[in-house]
């Protein structure tokens, strides 16, 4: 069984869903990119609109790094609905530092695959663990702000907090 809740924050609703363990998808509500798997995950699990100690626990840190008050999550997730390479692309973009950034062409670099930029885009796009996996901090070649899933206006917020925390 898993459990759903929304969690407001103060750059949108979010949708949080766990098990008993992890949380298995959080994202904003108004994602550009709507999940597959959330809807897969429904046709063959129960999931209930109901919060659980990892939700609460998710609401609580993820409203405290927005508030630039937290820079590390000790939140279990899981990202076992995502393909090898889309697990490998997000391991990667986990591990960006925060307040710092990095290009598409820098993710597929690191994982040895220079010519798969393109493909890094889409995964990074598919991230239904947004913040916790912090896509925002990705960018195109030229540090433009596009392709994040949750929104432009979304991404330069999450960028402005975790690089001017004390104005958050």
């Amino acid at each position: 069984m898993y459990f759903r809740q929304n969690i407001e924050t103060p750059l949108g609703k979010m949708i949080a869903i766990a098990d008993h363990h992890s949380i298995v998808a959080l994202y904003f509500e108004d994602a550009t990119f709507k999940f597959d798997f959330v809807h897969k995950l429904a046709q063959s699990h129960r999931i209930v609109d109901e919060a659980n100690p990892i939700i609460e626990k998710t609401k609580h840190q993820v409203n405290a790094f927005i508030n630039g008050e937290l820079r590390t999550f000790t939140i279990p997730f899981s990202v076992e609905f995502g393909t090898p390479f889309q697990q490998k692309v997000w391991h990667t973009v986990k591990s960006i530092p925060y307040g710092s950034t990095v290009t598409y062409q820098d993710i597929a670099n690191r994982i040895q695959k220079v010519d798969a930029s393109k493909a890094v885009i889409t995964a990074t796009n598919q991230n239904h663990l947004q913040i916790l996996i912090p896509s925002h901090r990705v960018t195109n070649l030229d540090g433009d702000l596009n392709t994040f899933n949750g929104g432009i206006d979304k991404q330069s917020a999450l960028i402005q907090i975790e690089q001017n925390p004390s104005e958050a």
